[in-house]
């Protein structure tokens, strides 16, 4: 059967279009190309396409057809209507000057998705599937499958790593998602359809792999076996009850401090509460990003930038790939030239205005107001909660992710390279191949090696080496070229501790005391430069982490030590970018990562000036406390301390104030005939 794509957009909705379903083979012509599909598929199409009719003018593509999507996924539809309606449609008739309302066209995409469930609810119910194990054990017993289990099982535990586990976990996916004996397994079906989780699929057929202990230490062996199989050794269940009982302290404990972390950027970020719809500030500022992979040119989508040098601007696309590498100049938020404090125009904010709703006022709401309110959502607020929503989300889901997890790996810089290097597999650090080790001298802090002086050449071999040392932090010096570079560690339970070959040459020789520096100095002379230095301990990034480096990151200003805070930055581009390799492995966007530190920044602490600052690239972040008390009563008195505020004179001699959404509560009129 063959259709023009403008007839089938003529079919209506009803039974008559149901009669394609019969159809094993339609063929659908459209002005860029044909498209081969089955009848069920045109029906699919006809649906999503109920957004085209708000779209004469607009030619029809091949594009808008799922079949070019691959398997159906529970976001085919929204995929395609981003492209008909955000790229297409409003590109088209916004340069023909036809009349274009983000708000209505939104509506039309949630309209289209109401039908489609609909028709799920009325037409398909026969086509709902059941899954029960048997569908779990014929993946589980797939020949490829077994084939890397039994690989994973017969290899010593000793030698099993993260990347090995990882790298099973990746072929076992491959097979699931398409190896074509599987096509009829619905949990394969499921899978490739993305409506249940790979990555629990994958530890009930695969290995499980690395877990932890609740303080995130990584154990020394992973668990091997799977769900499918079961638990045959005494280990393997008492070290997975460990996730039960993580999950349980993220819920019970940890979600209370995502939560509150949540609550005190929110209320900084409604500071920044207006978005002036269809302006253009004009700046010709701009920040400087690298489009350093895919991730990071999806989290730049619908964000201008400057093209061939001059200052004509485009929107950027998540299918732009030759943006890839390269160093471009964008508009954002914090270079934004808008003269009001409280808002920026919709060209430094992006493309991700379409999303932002309108709210709809009646005058009555805002005669009571005492002020002018924004008339559209609070875009401050919105930014904030979608950074943040990420690291809570990191801690409900940690039950399920927790098996997947490898050890953070330390990274030298370039200067450290020069003494040191990791094994591969990061647990341990040697001195460099070719450093001549009577060369070195290892200098260490006395608060570090407290037990250190009780090494001697009668226990070093049954002592334990992680509870001797406790080295956040070292330096290493060259005795000839005078040559130094300290080598962070890290900090608490990543600290490092010296290896047990490096106790028993501190045995024999002895090390130095420099009271002065309260340094412990180790001379390197008769060391075997084959044996570690230091051992590095396996601790896993948890979602705990995240919540505290943000936190550290936009609020404590200074930074934990190893991890610069915003005043450590030269530039706001630097910062952004320091920002969003923070936040990696997420899916916040640019634009929230930038009004976000926007938000955090004031004109001039100093001298008491806490406002947005004006140009917004040129304050000073500042910590939390400071911005909510010296900025708004109404945040403050929101927030905490309440008695502190009302008793501190600085509440009403300071009068350089930023406006805040809660600032009703001292500008509300009295209703007429309450005294």
């Amino acid at each position: 059967m063959r259709l023009s794509a403008e007839q089938l957009l003529a079919k209506p909705i009803d039974e008559r279009l149901w009669d394609l379903q019969y159809e094993p083979k339609v063929t659908i012509q459209f002005f860029d190309g044909e498209v081969e599909s089955s009848g069920a598929m045109a029906i699919i199409a006809r649906y999503i396409w109920l957004v085209l009719e708000r779209y004469p003018a607009l030619p029809i593509s091949k594009r808008y057809h799922p079949q070019v999507y691959g398997t159906l996924t529970t976001m085919t539809h929204a995929d395609i209507a981003s492209v008909i309606v955000l790229e297409d449609a409003r590109d088209l008739y916004l340069d023909s000057g036809l009349p274009w309302d983000d708000q209505e066209e939104d509506l039309s995409v949630y309209k289209m998705t109401n039908s489609i469930s609909n028709m799920i609810d009325l037409h398909l119910q026969r086509h709902v599937i059941s899954v029960d194990a048997i569908d779990f054990a014929e993946i589980e017993k797939h020949p490829a499958i077994v084939a890397i289990n039994e690989k994973i099982f017969g290899t010593d535990l000793l030698d099993l790593n993260p990347d090995i586990i990882a790298k099973a976990h990746a072929d076992i996916k491959e097979i699931i998602l398409k190896c074509s004996t599987l096509d009829d397994n619905p949990v394969a079906k499921l899978a490739r359809q993305k409506l249940i989780k790979i990555p629990q699929l994958l530890i009930s057929v695969g290995p499980i792999g690395y877990l932890t202990e609740i303080n995130d230490v990584m154990f020394k062996y992973p668990v091997v076996a799977n769900y499918v199989r079961g638990f045959s050794k005494l280990y393997e269940p008492m070290l997975e009850s460990r996730n039960a009982t993580i999950a349980s302290l993220y819920q019970e404990i940890l979600m209370r401090d995502s939560e509150y972390l949540s609550r005190k950027l929110s209320l900084i970020g409604e500071f920044v509460y207006n978005l002036h719809r269809g302006e253009d500030c004009g700046t010709k500022r701009y920040v400087v990003q690298t489009v350093t992979d895919q991730a990071k040119l999806n989290a730049m989508d619908g964000i201008w930038y400057k093209v061939n040098g001059d200052h004509e601007l485009l929107p950027i696309r998540r299918n732009m790939t030759h943006l890839i590498g390269k160093t471009i100049e964008i508009r954002a938020p914090n270079k934004c030239e808008h003269p009001d404090r409280s808002g920026v125009c919709e060209k430094c904010f992006g493309e991700l205005a379409i999303q932002i709703p309108d709210l709809h006022l009646n005058q009555d709401d805002v005669e009571l107001s005492g002020r002018q309110l924004q008339i559209s959502t609070n875009i401050g607020h919105t930014c904030v909660v979608a950074v943040t929503s990420e690291a809570s989300q990191g801690v409900l889901s940690t039950k399920h992710n927790k098996t997947l997890k490898s050890a953070q790996k330390l990274e030298l810089l370039v200067e450290e390279e020069m003494f040191v290097r990791l094994s591969d597999d990061g647990k341990e650090m040697y001195l460099k191949e070719g450093i001549d080790p009577a060369d070195i001298l290892i200098m260490i802090s006395e608060k570090d090696a407290n037990d250190l002086h009780e090494i001697n050449e009668d226990n070093v071999l049954t002592s334990t080496a992680s509870s001797l040392t406790n080295v956040e932090e070292f330096a290493i010096i060259n005795k000839t070229t005078r040559e130094k570079v300290s080598i962070y560690i890290g900090e608490d339970k990543r600290a490092g501790f010296l290896s047990k070959d490096l106790l028993k040459l501190i045995a024999v020789k002895g090390y130095e005391v420099n009271q002065r520096m309260g340094a412990i100095i180790i001379p390197l002379e008769d060391f075997d430069s084959k044996n570690p230095l230091l051992i590095i301990p396996q601790i896993s990034y948890s979602p705990v982490e995240k919540i505290t480096d943000m936190e550290n990151f936009i609020l404590s200003i200074k930074g934990k030590k190893g991890r610069p805070g915003l005043n450590g930055f030269d530039s706001v581009d630097e910062a952004i970018s320091a920002f969003y390799d923070l936040m990696a492995g997420t899916s916040a966007h640019l634009t929230h990562l930038m009004m976000v530190l926007l938000c955090v920044s004031a004109q001039d602490p100093e001298r008491g000036d806490y406002r947005i600052p004006m140009p917004r690239d040129s304050g000073k972040p500042m910590s939390d406390g400071k911005l909510l008390y010296m900025r708004s009563m109404g945040a403050a008195l929101a927030y905490e301390s309440h008695a502190n505020i009302f008793s501190d004179a600085i509440s009403y001699v300071e009068g350089r104030r930023q406006p805040h959404p809660y600032d009703f509560a001292f500008h509300q009129q009295v209703p007429e005939g309450v005294e």
